[in-house]
């Protein structure tokens, strides 16, 4: 990934921002119950614009995956919220029923893990998992899903995807298991994307070509996308937004170049001189 530098050249001038497809706004909670309760999250608020990518960072425990976890109600069972809202295209997501809940998840919010081959199931073929995703979602007759699934494959960047369907995760790099990833949240063709920390672990070309990837197919489809990540060379490279997160607060919000420009909080201006000496090393 390349360094910040490019962005400090010159910040593009200002233009009316989309309406957001996403609002959290104050939303709050921590574990236990009575004495024990221990707060976690403390009035988070940002919105994700229609279309563009709003990246949140900050540093392990801050909050991020926990905030993206709830948005599709799968925040750990001990998780207590206290308050505040979010809101999808006008639906009050925290207040969906289950079955409600179930037909946003996946069909118009979709979650890309950090850990993907943990996410794909070991004993079957990738294609026949990406198939099964086509039929429960689309209800695609056996046959229709294959085909979709090897057209998801193609649309990610693999090679050869009808041979590669028929391999199994074990025989995938972890750059190629992130893409299929990507292809199974895609299958989809869900409104907003979620991607919680899709890079890690990767090497920094790997990193490049997975982000590109992401930056294009965004583009192409008009995907709206919160992207979780603490590297902000990512950010730089890809978001039009940016949610600074720290110990379970928001500390700061704006444009990506204006926040790399003239950040306000001293935590931003930590993690970017940070990063700056990342990029140096």
């Amino acid at each position: 990934m390349t360094s910040t530098h490019a962005i400090e050249q010159e910040a593009p001038a200002a233009t009316a921002a989309p309406s957001p497809i996403l609002t959290v706004d104050g939303y709050s909670g921590g574990f236990g119950r009575g004495e024990d309760y221990r707060p976690v999250l403390h009035e988070v608020s940002f919105t994700v614009a229609r279309g563009e990518l709003t990246a949140v960072v900050g540093e392990t425990g801050s909050g991020k995956s926990l905030t993206a976890m709830s948005i599709l109600g799968i925040q750990p069972p001990a998780f207590v919220r206290t308050g505040g809202r979010m809101e999808f295209a006008g639906r009050d997501l925290l207040g969906c029923g289950d079955q409600e809940m179930r037909t946003v998840r996946g069909r118009r919010i979709s979650m890309v893990f950090q850990d993907a081959r943990a996410a794909l199931n070991p004993v079957f073929p990738v294609g026949t998992q990406l198939a099964d995703v086509a039929k429960r979602h689309h209800g695609m007759s056996r046959a229709l899903a294959r085909e979709a699934a090897v057209e998801a494959l193609r649309s990610v960047r693999i090679p050869e995807p009808g041979r590669r369907a028929r391999q199994y995760p074990h025989e995938f790099s972890g750059g190629m298991a992130q893409r299929v990833m990507i292809a199974m949240a895609l299958l989809c063709e869900p409104e907003l994307l979620i991607l919680d920390e899709p890079t890690t672990g990767l090497d920094v070309t790997i990193q490049a070509e997975i982000m590109d990837l992401i930056t294009e197919l965004g583009r192409s489809r008009g995907l709206s996308t919160l992207l979780i990540t603490h590297d902000l060379g990512v950010v730089a490279e890809t978001a039009q937004h940016v949610v600074v997160m720290r110990q379970g607060r928001v500390v700061e919000t704006g444009t990506t170049a204006g926040l790399f420009l003239t950040p306000t909080d001293s935590y931003t201006r930590t993690l970017l001189a940070a990063s700056r000496l990342e990029a140096k090393s």
